[in-house]
């Protein structure tokens, strides 16, 4: 379909190009009657007219525009070997999707760490004028995530961030139905295999969902009893997770075989806990419950089927475009699917 141009809307409208211009734009004009200016708008909607970005730029109009940023793990060479890919890909999507039904365009920005701020001006740039920011921020950031928007008077909004406008994952509600649900299985002697986090551990949302399970219980007592650290810490291949997850099994077995329900960071090391298991005959299922988190292929189709959690990111971009233009700080959690296998 041709794009319709001022042009066209001259040729129904008997008015000059520029006089078209003018009430497009809403400049002032007190040449042309408001029958006229109505008539213009309404010849420009019937051809389904939309202006130049750059001239929307130029004359300081409103550019619909949201600029979504993301900031690259540390280590990580390429998106395709961030094992998070799978849900962030669908969260940007319907992000955009969200946003193009409210009628508004967008951009997306990948960031490496220190340079949020050159990110930031980038997108203003190409006339960006509210900002959605996705994943794990440092205080440095927010410093200047927060400068900039005042400065700009533009509105923002995170997820998983430290910002004062957030949408959350409440993960620890996940990892809760799941210890619930190895308890009334009568698995009461679980473990959780985790990474062992960089702050406070009550912090932590996957502590916090062991802590409401025992809310009578002191925390650091629960994870002595419960949690065994990744002896690694974060990696993006797939490969070393699958390698790491054997390799905590494995401890975990020898200290104790009695241990009879695992649930595991990601579903990447609940698979090598799986080969694990395979080695030794212990059947998942019978004699081990497992489970894992991101709902992966492997969890929901694998030779093995096991329980895991998912982050609802149709709720997530949802609740990221529904707070975006708002001005008051907010928390918004979202539950994560579980599902139990």
């Amino acid at each position: 379909m041709k794009k319709s141009t001022l042009k066209d809307i001259s040729k129904r409208t008997n008015l000059s190009v520029s006089a078209i211009s003018k009430i497009l734009s809403n400049a002032p004009d007190s040449f042309t009657s408001s029958a006229k200016k109505e008539l213009v708008k309404k010849v420009a909607e019937e051809l389904h007219y939309v202006p130049a970005f750059g001239s929307r730029l130029l004359n300081k109009r409103k550019t619909n525009t949201v600029g979504i940023l993301m900031p690259m793990p540390a280590g990580v060479q390429g998106v395709h070997n961030w094992h998070f890919n799978e849900y962030i890909k669908t969260l940007i999507i319907l992000c955009v999707y969200y946003l193009e039904q409210k009628e508004h365009s967008s951009y997306f920005s990948i960031f490496q760490s220190g340079t949020i701020d050159q990110a930031i001006d980038g997108l203003l740039y190409r006339g960006c004028e509210s900002f959605i920011f996705l994943g794990k921020d440092t205080a440095d950031d927010v410093s200047i995530i927060r400068k900039k928007m005042a400065e700009q008077n533009t509105t923002y909004i995170g997820f998983g961030t430290e910002l004062d406008r957030n949408v959350y994952s409440d993960s620890a509600s996940g990892i809760q139905e799941i210890l619930k649900f190895f308890i009334a299985q009568k698995r009461k002697n679980f473990r959780l295999l985790l990474l062992k986090p960089s702050g406070a551990l009550h912090k932590d949302r996957r502590h916090a969902g062991l802590a409401s399970v025992f809310p009578e219980v002191p925390l650091p007592q629960l994870v002595k009893k419960y949690v065994h650290y990744f002896k690694s810490g974060f990696t993006s291949s797939y490969d070393e997770m699958s390698s790491i997850g054997y390799d905590a099994v494995r401890i975990l077995f020898a200290k104790d075989p009695s241990v009879n329900a695992v649930m595991f960071f990601t579903d990447y090391y609940a698979f090598g806990g799986l080969k694990y298991f395979a080695e030794k005959q212990i059947i998942p299922g019978k004699d081990v419950l497992v489970a894992g988190f991101d709902n992966t292929f492997i969890a929901s189709h694998g030779v093995t089927p096991f329980t895991s959690c998912a982050q609802d990111t149709e709720k997530i971009a949802y609740s990221l475009t529904e707070h975006l233009f708002a001005a008051k700080p907010c928390s918004v959690p979202v539950k994560p699917l579980v599902f139990i296998r």
